[in-house]
């Protein structure tokens, strides 16, 4: 008997969301670990040494770090740590994401150190998932410019859940996380997780660890140095159609301001002559 069995699909969903959640935030603590640890003078280390396939590209490129990777990993095995924690003080709220923890093959140890694992596993597939999705966008010729990160929503979003997904539902057999009823929530936040994760974004732009949603990461933020100004945020914030549409026209009127600069030029330069 599962503790997701008979539950209303939108339970269901939020409780499956509850137990997957150190592979769901595992992007953000990778993200803090490849921003925050060089700063402290180590790394960044990246996951492909900077080495490019055989079309030219990079395998993995800047964004995949070996800091990010093994940081992020164990950040989410301390976060099942402490969903489990939560769970046993809000029982009739959350569910002990590691129920049933006894038979598993970790059983001979304690509650705390198979959540550790389990949430370290969790973080761990994931990332191997977003990497996956970095590999076949390089080969696509989808690659970060600077500071800005390359456009494919699917492979920006849908890998990591898939392999966090898959991967806890293969092998972590002991636990809620493979059960059958598990299936259909797990389908429904494949469907939701480009929206979830553009969620993620816009939170981690709101708090500062991140820049304006489908703009560069990392870059310059209201506040600090460099920062947008207002008009500016305002412009980055709009639908991607009216960004096109305001650049178009910001270009037009840039090229006409230096052409009407250099005609001025020249007919300084034909009244100097006359002179």
């Amino acid at each position: 008997m599962s503790s997701l069995d008979n539950l209303p699909i939108y339970v269901g969903v939020l409780t499956v969301l509850w137990i997957y959640l150190p592979g769901f935030l595992i992007n953000t603590f990778a993200m803090l670990w490849g921003k925050w640890l060089p700063k402290t003078g180590y790394g960044p280390w990246p996951i492909d040494g900077g080495k490019v396939a055989w079309d030219g590209n990079r395998l993995f490129g800047d964004g995949k770090t070996w800091n990010g990777l093994i940081g992020g990993s164990l950040t989410s095995g301390l976060l099942c740590y402490l969903q489990v924690i939560i769970s046993s003080e809000n029982s009739n709220i959350f569910i002990n994401p590691i129920q049933g923890w006894e038979s598993s093959l970790l059983g001979s140890t304690n509650e705390f150190t198979v959540a550790f694992f389990v949430g370290t596993f969790l973080g761990f597939t994931a990332l191997l998932g977003d990497m996956t999705g970095s590999f076949f966008k390089r080969r696509k010729g989808l690659k970060r410019e600077g500071d800005t990160s390359s456009k494919d929503p699917l492979l920006d979003t849908l890998p990591f859940a898939v392999f966090t997904f898959a991967f806890g539902f293969l092998c972590l057999s002991a636990f809620e996380h493979s059960s059958n009823s598990a299936v259909i929530p797990i389908l429904v936040l494949l469907i939701l997780t480009p929206i979830i994760h553009r969620l993620f974004n816009i939170l981690g732009y709101k708090i500062g660890w991140k820049g304006p949603p489908g703009f560069p990461r990392g870059g310059p933020l209201r506040g600090g140095p460099g920062g947008l100004s207002e008009p500016a945020l305002a412009l980055v914030l709009r639908p991607r159609g009216e960004r096109e549409e305001v650049s178009h026209h910001a270009h037009e009127l840039h090229s006409r301001k230096r052409t009407q600069a250099f005609l001025g030029d020249v007919l300084e330069q034909l009244d100097l002559r006359a002179a």
